[in-house]
């Protein structure tokens, strides 16, 4: 399920109805209850300098896999969405409570690729989706978990809640209570009127769910009564505002002068990049009544060039920074079993178990593996259980791990149909323990072969360890 619901609103996103006017957020579309907002719009952001840079990059981030049947053009993919636009009426930290909806608009394939996708899901696993019938548009629930409504206006939506579904069907039809229509809005006068936006944020601020320990930043988000953020572009400048919104006179000179310090601190800070540092100083802060304002200006084309940089310094760190193996050595193993046969490649999966590992919440378990003589310390994935065995064992695909020098290799009789491989060097692979304190039986899983004797080490790290390293 974890896995379907990403995949499911990707294709939500990623394949919607085409909107040929630009325009900004339509407040009718978003329920008058409604203390959190983001609207997105993608045409607009096309059109942008700065746009087309950035979907350029993450286009050349996304490059067709040369070992899938059906090679996407992404930048095409992509000149499929048009807008989306989420809201919500709390801030619930319980998943089960979430009430967001996300209306989506792009081109016309919407219908066919989404409800092909649902019709896939459903032959493939058809215990996780059930077709609702109380609905007036065609409508599923995905796993009770999500969901997704196609009415015949071209749009998607996507809710936790089932009778979302049709309260964001009628406030796109323009009926229903809208932030439109409801003066008490806390939201409706934060969202901009400019038609140059192609991100509009906009909250209320949940102070009281904050606590008191994190720094200026979060003195200045508990002081405002509400925030919004736009980005957009014009006259070839990026433009971004940020407005929060305080209650009373004397909480808005507390929020300028944070702003106020918080800016100088940044603008003054030693740099090597020169963009960088002319792009702090372009932040201005100005004060209108009750609101604090941040607003910058920059030209979009050296904006994108920063960023671009910053994307090259960042991949180059990560490639040359050698893979963290620090934390209690708790297992050491070679990948050297006889296969019994003589042909080089003969492999099969193998697990090493370790018993009674002492865990305690967000310690890191590390299994590095070190390739030799052509076998590539292949890992498929780890299981970890209570070593009293009172309960199910929790499972990490290794492919979803935070690798470093380790690849995802596509081996169709692994677990999830991939494994990873270290490159040339020792890798590493990371993953947090969510569980709770006390003794755990771990299960590594990985590949063993004919050709070589990889080596693999375990260690485990408990939290606050390295954080000085």
């Amino acid at each position: 399920m974890k896995k379907l619901l990403p995949t499911l609103f990707t294709a939500a996103v990623a394949l919607l109805p085409a909107v040929t006017s630009y325009a900004t957020l339509d407040p009718k579309m978003v329920s008058a209850d409604a203390r959190w907002l983001v609207h997105v719009d993608l045409n607009q952001l096309r059109e942008s300098d700065i746009g087309r840079e950035l979907l350029a990059l993450v286009a050349k981030n996304h490059p067709p896999k040369a070992d899938s049947p059906v090679s996407l053009d992404f930048q095409k993919v992509l000149a499929t969405v048009g807008r989306a636009t989420a809201y919500g009426a709390n801030f619930a930290h319980d998943p089960a409570l979430v009430d967001g909806t996300l209306v989506v608009e792009g081109t016309d394939d919407l219908r066919k690729i989404a409800e092909g996708y649902i019709a896939q899901t459903m032959v493939s696993t058809p215990e996780k989706i059930t077709e609702l019938k109380d609905l007036p548009f065609e409508a599923y629930s995905i796993g009770g978990d999500l969901f997704v409504g196609f009415p015949q206006e071209p749009i998607i939506i996507l809710s936790k809640l089932k009778p979302q579904l049709a309260r964001a069907h009628e406030l796109y039809r323009g009926s229903g209570a809208s932030m439109a229509k409801a003066a008490s809005s806390p939201l409706r006068d934060l969202v901009p009127t400019s038609r140059e936006n192609f991100l509009v944020a906009a909250s209320v601020v949940p102070g009281e769910t904050m606590g008191d320990d994190g720094g200026p930043q979060t003195r200045l988000i508990k002081l405002a009564q509400s925030a919004s953020l736009s980005l957009g572009e014009k006259d070839q400048q990026t433009f971004a505002a940020i407005k929060l919104n305080a209650s009373s006179t004397d909480t808005a000179d507390k929020l300028q002068k944070i702003v106020q310090g918080l800016t100088a601190m940044a603008s003054l800070a030693h740099s090597e990049d020169k963009d960088l540092e002319q792009f702090m100083k372009s932040v201005v802060v100005d004060r209108q009544d009750l609101a604090v304002l941040l607003k910058m200006s920059y030209p979009s084309q050296r904006l994108a060039a920063m960023v671009s940089t910053m994307q090259q310094k960042e991949q180059q760190k990560h490639q040359d920074a050698p893979p963290t193996t620090a934390g209690k050595t708790v297992a050491e193993w070679r990948a050297d079993q006889d296969l019994g046969s003589n042909q080089p490649s003969e492999k099969i999966f193998a697990v090493r178990a370790i018993k009674k590992v002492a865990l305690v919440p967000g310690a890191i378990i590390r299994i590095s593996g070190k390739p030799e003589a052509g076998e590539h310390a292949r890992l498929d994935y780890v299981e970890i259980a209570t070593a009293a065995g009172n309960s199910p064992a929790l499972k990490f695909e290794a492919e979803y791990m935070k690798l470093s020098h380790y690849e995802v290799e596509k081996v169709s009789v692994a677990s999830g149909g991939k494994v990873i491989k270290a490159q040339g060097q020792s890798g590493v692979a990371e993953l947090q323990f969510p569980g709770v304190a006390g003794d755990y039986d771990l299960s590594v899983h990985y590949l063993d072969e004919n050709d070589g004797k990889s080596a693999f080490t375990v260690r485990v790290e408990e939290p606050g360890v390295g954080e000085a390293r």
